[in-house]
C-alpha cells in the first residue's frame, strides 16, 4: 500500500511539474563564456531567426548580460529586444547599463530580413561574460546561443536596430546618493545636463509692464537694502541656505528684477532726454545773449 501511494505521489508530482512547464509562455536560455587572455572586442551573444516561423510572429526578449575582467572592472546590462516577423519590420530595442566600467557595450543588429543578432563588448583581457534570455513569443522561432566565445570582427557591417522606448517608475520617491529622498527625485550631488526644462508653478512677471504696477522708487529700494540686506521679493542668503531655492520660482523672481531694471533704465533715459532738451535751450539762450 505504501509503495503504491509513494508511486502515485511521485507520478502526480511529475505530471504536475510537466503541466506547469508545458504551459509556460516564457522560454529561457543562458550561457557563460571565458574570453581568454586576448579578449578585447565584440562577442556574439544570441541569434534570433524568424524565417518561416509565423507571418504574424511578435517577440519580446529580456536579456541580462554580465561582464567581468581583472581589477574588478565590469558591467551589468539589461536589454529589451522587440522583434516582428516580416521584411518591412526593423525591430526595436533599448537597454540600460551599470557597473564599475561602462560604455555603449551592447549592439543589436538586423543581419537580414529575418535574422537579428545581439552582441556584447569586452573592453579588456581575461574577460568573462554571461547572457540570460527570457523570451515571450507569439509563434515559434529559432534562437541560438554560441557554445563557445565567438569574437566578431565588426558587427557594424549589419544594419542598426533603432533604439526606441521609455521608462517610468511608478513609485513614491527615488534617491540617488541618498537613502532618505524627500521628493519624487532627490539627488545628493551634481546633475550634468545639456538642457533642463522646468514647468512653471508661478506666473511669468509680465505684470511688471502693466499699468498700475507698484514700481518702488530707487530711494525706496536703497532704504530696503539698507534695512534688510537684500532686494525686495528675493529671499535672504540665510533663507536660501536653509531652504534651498525652487528653480522655476527663483528664475521668475530674477526676471521680475530684470524687468524692473528695464523700467528704471527707461525712466533714466527719459530724464536724460529732458536734461538734454533743457541744456540745449539754455545753450541757445546763452548764444543769443552773447550776440546782443
Amino acid at each position: 500500500m505504501r509503495y503504491w501511494l509513494c508511486r502515485f505521489s511521485a507520478t502526480f508530482l511529475f505530471f504536475f511539474h510537466l503541466t506547469i512547464v508545458s504551459g509556460q509562455q516564457v522560454d529561457h536560455y543562458e550561457a557563460k563564456f571565458s574570453l581568454g587572455s586576448s579578449s578585447v572586442g565584440w562577442y556574439k551573444l544570441a541569434t534570433f531567426d524568424l524565417n518561416g516561423y509565423g507571418s504574424y510572429n511578435s517577440i519580446v526578449v529580456e536579456a541580462t548580460i554580465n561582464y567581468i575582467k581583472t581589477s574588478e572592472l565590469g558591467y551589468t546590462a539589461k536589454a529589451h529586444l522587440y522583434i516582428r516577423e516580416g521584411s518591412t519590420s526593423n525591430g526595436k530595442w533599448h537597454y540600460e547599463i551599470s557597473g564599475t566600467q561602462i560604455g555603449d557595450y551592447l549592439a543589436y543588429k538586423k543581419v537580414n530580413t529575418t535574422t537579428y543578432e545581439l552582441y556584447g563588448y569586452s573592453n579588456g583581457n581575461y574577460g568573462h561574460m554571461s547572457v540570460r534570455l527570457a523570451v515571450t513569443k507569439e509563434a515559434p522561432l529559432l534562437i541560438s546561443i554560441p557554445t563557445n566565445a565567438t569574437l566578431v570582427a565588426d558587427p557594424n557591417v549589419y544594419a542598426d536596430v533603432p533604439k526606441v522606448g521609455n521608462m517610468s517608475h511608478f513609485i513614491d520617491k527615488v534617491g540617488i546618493g541618498t537613502i532618505t529622498p524627500d521628493a519624487k527625485l532627490t539627488v545628493k550631488g551634481n546633475i550634468h545636463a545639456e538642457e533642463v526644462k522646468v514647468d512653471l508653478s508661478v506666473p511669468g512677471p509680465d505684470y511688471v509692464f502693466k499699468e498700475g504696477y507698484d514700481l518702488k522708487s530707487l530711494v525706496e529700494i536703497k532704504k530696503y537694502i539698507q534695512e534688510h540686506g537684500h532686494l525686495p521679493n528675493i529671499p535672504s542668503a540665510q533663507e536660501m541656505k536653509e531652504n534651498g531655492i525652487r528653480l522655476g520660482e527663483m528664475n521668475m523672481k530674477l526676471l521680475e528684477k530684470i524687468e524692473e531694471l528695464t523700467l528704471y533704465v527707461l525712466e533714466i533715459k527719459q530724464e536724460q532726454d529732458l536734461l538734454k532738451t533743457e541744456n540745449k535751450k539754455l545753450k541757445n539762450q546763452l548764444i543769443k545773449a552773447n550776440n546782443k
